[in-house]
């Protein structure tokens, strides 16, 4: 008999309705130009070009890490078995890594288009201006790094372990009223089993 994947059904029936809508056209505005230059500017010293890659790199690390702190790895004696453990991990971490360096010139354009719609002109040029201070380049370069702080990282894999454990029950209900449903319903399940 073919299973159903609770993983897929979950996601459809979970996901906001946002994320299945068409992205709306948006307007541009006649000072579009102008707020791009300024967010483009913004984004120069949120990310500086002698220092981004450094910088993309020590976040997709502790994303990783505080990722890989919530999953619950076996405790693994076996030298070989944990040798292998240890490459697979580092493999995942090189592609991941890999990958958000391919990308991470689309998610700082992004970004970019993200501040011009998001503000108006006349607050660009000011957040802008505020970048230029030692304050504000300070706080643009270091307000993303903010999530490595340990008191960040502890709520942030609480809140993750939370999520795993009501996910886990949702998913098993789920499953229990899936497979009641479908005892209760056998036409529907031999046409499940059929691929139907």
């Amino acid at each position: 008999m073919r299973t159903i994947s609770l993983s897929a059904a979950l996601l459809a029936v979970a996901a906001p309705a946002a994320l299945h809508a068409q992205p709306a056209s948006v307007a541009v505005a006649p000072d579009d130009a102008a707020r791009r230059t300024e967010a483009h500017a913004i984004i120069e010293v949120m990310f500086p070009p002698a220092t981004r890659e450094a910088t993309m790199q020590k976040m997709m690390d502790t994303l990783t890490a505080t990722m890989l702190q919530t999953f619950k790895l076996p405790t693994v004696d076996d030298p070989g078995l944990k040798a292998m453990f240890d490459r697979f991990i580092a493999s995942a971490r090189a592609e991941a890594a890999a990958n958000a360096r391919a990308n991470f010139p689309k998610s700082l354009a992004a970004m970019e288009g993200a501040y011009a719609r998001a503000f108006t002109l006349a607050e660009l040029k000011n957040i802008h201006a505020f970048a230029l201070t030692p304050a504000g380049s300070h706080y643009l370069q270091r307000s993303l790094e903010l999530v490595s702080d340990p008191e960040v990282q502890a709520v942030a894999k609480e809140a993750v372990e939370q999520g795993r454990a009501r996910s886990q029950v949702k998913v098993a209900q789920f499953k229990a009223e899936v497979l009641a449903y479908l005892n209760a319903h056998p036409d529907v399940a031999a046409k499940i089993r059929q691929g139907n």
